[in-house]
């Protein structure tokens, strides 16, 4: 029953094998080696706030963080995005 969870400044490279805290709401990975975030955030459907600022992502995909419907918070400062296509859906 994990609800907030913060790994950062840790060097972790991939977003894996969160899929059994299923109700965790807080997530913070900022300063960490991160380059994408995949999919081990599909469970995390509770999920409110996402700090993963300060680390290595150059592209967010819809199919990457679809599931998150209860995201408020998604941050992603200080990173080199070049592609977030998470919302394009609603600027066409």
């Amino acid at each position: 029953n994990l609800r907030e969870l913060k790994l950062y400044g840790n060097k972790i490279e991939q977003i894996e094998n969160l899929d059994c805290l299923t109700q965790l709401q807080t997530l913070q990975l900022q300063y960490n080696d991160i380059e994408k975030i995949g999919f081990g955030l599909v469970y995390l459907t509770r999920l409110q706030l996402l700090r993963i600022d300060s680390n290595n992502l150059t592209s967010i995909r819809s199919e990457e963080i679809s599931k998150l419907s209860q995201l408020k918070i998604l941050d992603v400062s200080d990173c080199s995005i070049e592609n977030l296509d998470v919302y394009s859906d609603l600027f066409e």
